[in-house]
């Protein structure tokens, strides 16, 4: 019926998941250049796990963004997948650079704290919107990378229930790149 188990190699108990085998393979076999996108998050390690599982990881060559502050704990998963995977790149999220260019990441940004607020003398701190520091340290660097490295399929894992969601859908192309 398509289940799987996958003990969990990674966290307590595996995961329960509906997958189409079929469909996963024939996808893949369609296309010459396949990222899978990891993030070390539950979700993109369930994604290798069936690829792995599936014997088509020597098909995928997985992308992880270094972000320069993860957690011990995933750099150690990272460190992990990166012994069993043929093909590995890590990118430099640069985030150093953007902190230093843009300010610290917060959810919530006062005006103040903006170029602008700073430049009228009403703050005294820079600081940047979360989603814009994820997009020029992760999404950015990622996406730059998978252009330039002729990718015709981004394999990303993503729970329908998410409530941050990409704005591309299973299926979609932008840029002559499946998703």
């Amino acid at each position: 019926d398509g289940r799987h188990r996958l003990n969990g190699r990674y966290g307590a108990g595996g995961v329960l998941m509906n997958i189409n085998e079929k469909i996963i393979t024939d996808t893949v076999k369609a296309h010459q250049r396949i990222a899978l996108q990891l993030s070390g998050g539950r979700d993109s390690l369930a994604v290798w796990a069936v690829l792995d599982q599936l014997g088509l990881l020597d098909a995928v060559t997985v992308y992880w963004v270094n972000t320069g502050d993860a957690f011990p704990e995933t750099l150690a998963i990272i460190d992990a997948i990166r012994a069993k995977t043929p093909h590995f790149i890590e990118i430099d999220g640069y985030q150093p650079e953007v902190v230093a260019a843009f300010g610290m990441p917060t959810d919530l940004l006062g005006r103040n704290c903006t170029p602008i607020g700073l430049m009228c003398g009403q703050g005294t701190v820079r600081m940047q919107d979360s989603y814009s520091c994820c997009g020029r340290v992760i999404m950015g660097p990622m996406h730059e990378r998978m252009l330039e490295d002729g990718i015709t399929l981004i394999i990303r894992g993503q729970r329908y229930d998410d409530v941050h969601k990409a704005p591309l859908k299973s299926g979609d192309t932008e840029h002559g790149i499946q998703y």
